[in-house]
């Protein structure tokens, strides 16, 4: 018997290594920047395609909307790519509040589409500069980070907290050993599922298997954030811990303001589940801003 109830979980994880290899190559594969650029323009989306190079990487971002308004920059999670945040920029009445700048994070999207890097301090790093050249225009600036997004959003803020006037956490990890670790995740590192499973989430996995020595280097500057801060979690999420919001929260000692968004019953996929949700909290966090 006991073999029978390990064994079926196992061919679960077969199963879904087989489905997700014929999905994500279409889902998550990256977009070339023609093909990037034309499903903006079938949808009539105003935007600039743009590159630069950090280290090793070529990186990507698009910069979509309006430049007279606030700059709001979205950091995506684990996997994912700019795409992630359609929901944001097929919405006209969403594009009336803010520009968008949405990056492509090292190894994913068209930003050396594999090649991970695992340290949030040198993701940090490769977005920072082009940050500083928004900030010359004399405008608004927001982060805002969803999941592992969240994690470099942080180290952003800590390392340059003049640029920006507010940061926004959306079901982010940002203290160590406060997220779950399936198991799921241990076999993808076998050379078997490597070779079996889709590269993405070999990507993703990177990334989780490490994330408790990375978000260490962020626990001693959390003091550093000044500007005003914003948390939207779930209370239910089983896989990044409400109680990341509520222990920065406890360090954010110098930060302007602080918002927290919590809902019930809502777990990890609250930005996927109720895009709605997540549009009206950010209007209302960084419009109650500009009212203080």
């Amino acid at each position: 018997m006991k073999k029978n109830i390990l064994f079926i979980p196992f061919l679960c994880f077969l199963l879904l290594i087989c489905l997700s290899n014929c999905k994500t190559k279409s889902f998550f594969y990256p977009l070339t920047d023609e093909e990037l650029a034309n499903s903006f323009q079938k949808k009539n989306i105003k935007h600039q395609i743009k590159r630069f190079i950090f280290q090793d990487y070529n990186t990507r971002y698009a910069e979509i909307g309006n430049d007279s308004l606030p700059l709001l920059v979205c950091l995506h999670g684990s996997p994912g790519s700019l795409s992630s945040f359609a929901n944001f920029y097929n919405d006209p009445s969403f594009l009336k509040h803010f520009q968008l700048l949405l990056f492509d994070r090292l190894g994913y999207g068209g930003s050396n589409f594999g090649k991970i890097s695992t340290s949030i301090e040198l993701q940090a790093e490769a977005i920072l500069p082009v940050l500083e050249q928004y900030a010359n225009k004399k405008r608004k600036i927001y982060l805002v980070g969803s999941s592992y997004g969240g994690s470099v959003a942080a180290a952003i803020a800590m390392k340059a907290p003049q640029l920006f006037d507010a940061v926004f956490f959306i079901s982010s990890s940002l203290i160590p050993e406060q997220e779950t670790t399936y198991w799921i995740s241990y076999p993808k590192t076998w050379k078997f599922f490597k070779k079996i499973s889709p590269d993405i989430l070999d990507f993703a996995t990177q990334e989780k298997l490490t994330h408790k020595e990375a978000l260490l280097s962020l626990q001693n500057n959390w003091q550093k954030i000044t500007c005003s801060v914003g948390f939207l979690h779930g209370l239910e999420d089983k896989l990044v811990y409400f109680d990341n919001a509520k222990i920065a929260i406890e360090k954010l000692v110098n930060a302007k303001n602080i918002r927290l968004y919590s809902f019930d019953r809502q777990g990890h996929s609250l930005y996927w589940n109720y895009p709605e949700i997540v549009k009206n909290t950010l209007i209302d966090f960084f419009e109650n801003l500009e009212k203080e």
